[in-house]
């Protein structure tokens, strides 16, 4: 048991826990890869989701929690094909997701946004025929008039990895726009001194992102009951916001 136990902490990415006295759990955190969620700076893991999940993983006992940066294609893979142990992320809510996917507590909001250059400023008269980036899979979840636009081809989605590829190609024209998290690309922008248009909103209410799990084990809705009783106290307390205040400016935090 004790070699079991061992082997489960030296391995990179996988955690193991306590969940009761008398099971040990393995467990996989990702946090999506963009700065300032989740990024590696100086051979450290920093961002606030990644820290959020640090945190879940520490109130879980887990030993030496580290989180797995990834794209968001790849998270959601990992939580749509997990066969064995339990798959923790923070991401968007998703209705596409099977029954064995919970979602069942926020950690964050966000206004969703098209961001543009001054001199060419993007809003919802003028969308038509515009290459607008997001991330992979992630427009989805951008709301019904997005999604709705994109039906009609009445704009061409850009695939892109990061936002700070996103930046990059915006600054340099070689797209019109850029959809996602306000709160993340103004900070990214500041950082990078590029001046933006005002930006168009995308949808009337805040998105969310949440907790996700996918327990592949047999005590499965009892590790999703804890994980969220976790998530509950960490809100109340104020630990989450304390996480996002330390990343994200106060005039552009998205409480």
């Amino acid at each position: 048991m004790f070699n079991k136990l061992k082997a489960g902490v030296i391995a990179s990415l996988v955690y193991v826990a306590c969940i009761t006295p008398a099971m040990a759990l393995d467990f996989t955190f990702y946090a999506i890869n963009s700065s300032p969620a989740g990024y590696t700076q100086n051979d450290l893991q920093q961002g606030y989701y990644v820290e959020i999940l640090q945190r879940v993983a520490k109130h879980l006992d887990l030993v030496d929690p580290k989180v797995v940066i990834a794209p968001y294609p790849r998270i959601v893979n990992a939580l749509i094909r997990n066969q064995d142990g339990v798959v923790v992320t923070c991401l968007f809510p998703n209705e596409s997701f099977t029954e064995n996917i919970y979602q069942p507590r926020r950690v964050a909001s966000f206004q969703t946004s098209i961001v543009s250059l001054p001199g060419a400023p993007i809003n919802w008269d003028n969308l038509a025929g515009k290459k607008i980036g997001t991330l992979r899979g992630a427009s989805k979840v951008y709301g019904d008039i997005f999604h709705q636009a994109v039906e009609d081809e009445q704009l061409k989605l850009v695939a892109m990895s990061s936002y700070s590829q996103a930046l990059k190609m915006l600054e340099a024209k070689r797209i019109d726009g850029f959809a996602g998290n306000l709160g993340v690309i103004l900070s990214l922008a500041e950082q990078q001194q590029l001046a933006l248009a005002a930006p168009a909103n995308i949808t009337k209410r805040d998105s969310m992102i949440t907790i996700s799990v996918s327990p592949s084990v047999k005590n499965g809705n009892e590790v999703v009951a804890q994980v969220d009783e976790i998530i509950q106290q960490m809100i109340a307390s104020g630990e989450i916001q304390d996480i996002v205040e330390r990343y994200l400016p106060d005039e552009i935090q998205q409480r």
